[in-house]
């Protein structure tokens, strides 16, 4: 098993196969070598992007959304 991929997937999962390179958002953080998340949480890691450029993007995301929908009221 490479570092963060669909190793299982719900019943009702879509959008996903197993081996897909995943990231996911997890509260609280993520540190193991497995988790169970909800598929809405998690995001495709494109080829081209490193594992180490991928750590940053749900972070990134997620604070760049609650500033400008939840703090700016932007949309």
């Amino acid at each position: 098993m490479s570092k963060c991929q669909v190793v299982e997937l719900g019943p009702d999962t879509v959008g996903f196969s197993l081996g897909d390179r995943v990231m996911a958002l997890v509260t609280g953080g993520g540190y193991a070598d497995l988790c169970v998340c909800p598929a809405a949480t998690a995001m495709r890691v494109p080829e081209a992007l490193s594992w180490v450029a991928a750590a940053g993007v749900c972070e990134t995301f997620l604070t760049a959304f609650q500033l400008l929908h939840i703090v700016g009221q932007v949309c």
